[in-house]
């Protein structure tokens, strides 16, 4: 006969066979942990604001170079990259250590991310407001700036360092997000060309990019572009993506 699990009175917390403490509402036996991994803002108040997304519809697009039709999901994804007031609040609430970033003007992006940064900043998110927020894949990304029908830059065709914050620019350093209004794509979402390179959860014989930096020529920050982390991190960012499919 097999004896009946022990179960711990509500509110209490009992010892796990491992030896770890184990709250009552998960299971005695479990082998998966369903508690989130990344700390949560304790102090009281409201969560913190979420980001300002634009829905793009399910549908095919003209996507790669040279184009070929793929079938994309729904999915919601950020207007602007993620600012350095917003990467701050994160590090406040959660004393995350970032890779190399370093606390700049508050209205421009965050740079100096590794990829790992901006997944925990996207599970604390998610966390905070009860939503699922992640970094887009490559093909979500590339049909925000893109469209359905393949344009070559999200305001259209033509090829316009002025539009955006690249190397021909000579700024030689980020701007603020919304500085460049006339680089938006149609749906209003801005700096998806320039000013930072974007974190995508795309792995492609290493993680991919997308869009380009203050650092990079216009050719090379063509929206189908792949492109690789450098070292130093240096105009490296990201924008979220708010999950409208449960994953």
């Amino acid at each position: 006969m097999i004896a009946p699990r022990a179960i711990a009175p509500r509110g209490e917390i009992t010892p796990s066979p491992r030896g770890v403490l184990c709250s009552p509402f998960r299971a005695w036996d479990c082998h998966r942990d369903y508690s989130p991994r990344v700390p949560v803002a304790s102090r009281p108040g409201a969560p913190p604001p979420e980001p300002d997304v634009v829905v793009i519809p399910a549908g095919d697009a003209l996507l790669d170079d040279p184009p070929r039709t793929i079938h994309v999901n729904v999915f919601a994804i950020a207007r602007r990259p993620l600012t350095n007031a917003e990467f701050a609040e994160f590090v406040a609430a959660t004393s995350h250590k970032a890779s190399a970033w370093r606390e700049g003007p508050a209205s421009h992006p965050a740079e100096g991310l590794a990829w790992a940064d901006a997944v925990a900043y996207c599970r604390w998110l998610s966390v905070a407001t009860a939503r699922i927020y992640r970094l887009p894949d490559e093909r979500e990304w590339e049909k925000a700036a893109r469209g359905d029908k393949g344009r070559r830059w999200p305001w259209g065709n033509n090829d316009d360092y002025e539009r955006v914050n690249v190397r021909e620019s000579a700024n030689g350093r980020t701007s603020p997000v919304d500085a460049h209004p006339t680089g938006a794509s149609p749906e209003g979402l801005v700096d998806l060309i320039g000013n930072v390179r974007e974190w995508t959860n795309t792995w492609a014989d290493g993680r991919v990019l997308k869009g380009g930096s203050y650092l990079d020529a216009l050719a090379d920050c063509h929206p189908a572009n792949r492109l690789r982390p450098r070292a130093e991190l240096f105009g490296h960012g990201f924008r979220v993506v708010r999950s409208m499919t449960g994953r």
